[in-house]
């Protein structure tokens, strides 16, 4: 994060595609919640179930110009799982017209990520997805960021 810039997604709801155990544990929240545990096993990460394209999605309440999105790869290994994601925004929750950016990976444990989106990239929700991949698939991070 730059000087000055303000992550609009901090305490906003998110959404999964998929629950992999107990949501007190890897639910959607955390990835809005602000903190960056140094944890084990994943806990408080997002953590969807093995499954074809899974996704998680921040409601914004509002809608923006977005500059960039910021994925906080888990903490405690399994960082390659983090690979081939496509960031997506739109205005109604089910479609994703604007195309932020990509991420290819394969993501390394702790990793950061930075997507710089595409020019008028607009969207009250905005959507993290693992495109291809090997089934089944598990999108778990630990904080995703959003920018204007």
């Amino acid at each position: 994060m730059e000087t000055g810039e303000v992550n609009i997604a901090l305490s906003m709801t998110a959404t999964q595609s998929s629950q992999f155990e107990n949501p007190s544990t890897y639910g959607a929240m955390f990835a809005t919640d602000g903190l960056v545990p140094e944890i084990q096993y994943g806990y408080q990460c997002t953590h969807t179930g093995g499954e074809l394209t899974p996704w998680l999605s921040i409601d914004l309440q509002n809608t923006f110009k977005i500059k960039k999105v910021v994925l906080v790869n888990r903490q405690d290994g399994n960082g390659e799982r983090l690979h081939d994601v496509e960031v997506r925004a739109g205005q109604d929750g089910a479609s994703f017209s604007g195309i932020c950016g990509t991420f290819e990976g394969p993501g390394l444990t702790g990793q950061i990520v930075a997507i710089l989106c595409q020019e008028n990239t607009i969207g009250r929700f905005v959507r993290a997805q693992i495109l291809m991949g090997r089934y089944p698939e598990y999108l778990s991070l630990c904080e995703m960021e959003v920018y204007t």
